[in-house]
């Protein structure tokens, strides 16, 4: 356990070192410190931020809230993040930040523009990521763009080696046409000689496409990706028992929260949530606010209070009662 941990560890700081700084490093200690006394009225800021570039997505994933033709509809165009609102967001914590998902509900591509707002957050010295289902049409100068807009991880979620496979749950996707990005991707790449954006093969593991798995373990250099990794759906086929089981133990070893000490979730309207588990818990807003109030208000304290060991799990706060993702 130990080993996996520190082989863990040692991967994201060889990632991140380009953006590490002695402030940054001084405030992840206090932050590992204080997440490990359980305080809950932090001195330390977040180093990673989960924010939402677009709630817009063109496919309809099973198990997704795109799934429903009428969830599309609350949104108005305005929700999609301006270059604006994520610097109101990034201003106040980015001598702390190291690390910046630009993902949550929707497309980020469905975002005009987000490589604006990947190339700002690159400049002000953060790695960024996100993941895109790539079934989007993308022109040489869209392709020359990401590959030089500073992305770090580029997640492509593709959950099959055929278009019968992939579309079953990718409702929408174009199997072809998400191949045909990552391959102008890496040619771009190879031909300017840039190691960014790591190109990662997402692929969510089901009954149905379990026997591909060797597809992509096998041919997924040949294709253009630096890398895999395989997941199971948090909603759709882990399992009731073993959902029990990851709850049990994290109840039996009282684990504790990364999010509560470590991370922000913002939507693109600004809203503020503990985590990315599916629940709707607004905690502030960021277009209003400032995020260091938002990080030291009393809603994330009684949050945080609720895995002090002595009352661990009877006072654990409703929203965060029956997560099995504590770590």
């Amino acid at each position: 356990m130990w080993y996996s941990r520190i082989k863990h560890i040692k991967r994201h700081i060889y990632e991140f070192l380009p953006y590490i700084t002695f402030k940054k490093i001084f405030n992840l200690i206090f932050n590992i410190i204080e997440k490990h006394l359980r305080i809950s009225s932090l001195k330390s800021y977040p180093v990673v931020l989960k924010i939402d570039p677009s709630p817009f997505c063109q496919l309809s994933c099973l198990h997704c809230n795109h799934n429903d033709s009428e969830y599309n509809k609350q949104f108005k165009f305005e929700e999609n993040l301006s270059k604006d609102s994520l610097i109101k967001i990034i201003e106040p914590l980015k001598k702390s930040l190291i690390w910046i998902s630009l993902s949550h509900r929707g497309e980020p591509f469905m975002n005009p523009q987000l490589l604006d707002l990947i190339e700002y957050i690159h400049k002000n010295n953060i790695a960024v990521s996100l993941p895109t289902n790539f079934s989007i049409k993308l022109n040489d100068n869209k392709i020359e763009r990401i590959a030089k807009s500073g992305l770090d991880k580029l997640f492509i979620s593709l959950d099959g080696a055929s278009q019968k496979t992939y579309e079953k749950y990718r409702i929408g996707g174009d199997f072809e046409l998400v191949l045909s990005n990552v391959k102008k991707l890496s040619n771009y790449k190879t031909e300017h000689n840039l190691s960014r954006p790591k190109i990662i093969w997402k692929f969510i593991i089901f009954d149905y496409n379990t026997h591909e798995t060797n597809f992509v373990k096998k041919n997924y250099k040949l294709l253009g990706f630096d890398s895999y990794e395989f997941h199971y759906n948090n909603n759709g086929n882990i399992t009731k028992e073993y959902r029990n089981k990851c709850v049990n133990n994290m109840i039996e070893n009282k684990k504790n929260c990364f999010w509560l000490w470590h991370a922000m979730v913002i939507q693109s309207d600004g809203q503020v949530n503990p985590c990315c588990n599916g629940k709707n818990y607004n905690i502030g807003n960021a277009f209003e606010s400032n995020l260091i109030n938002i990080w030291k208000n009393n809603v994330y304290k009684n949050l945080r209070n609720g895995f002090k060991k002595d009352y661990f799990p009877n006072n654990l706060h409703e929203f965060c009662k029956g997560c099995y993702q504590m770590h």
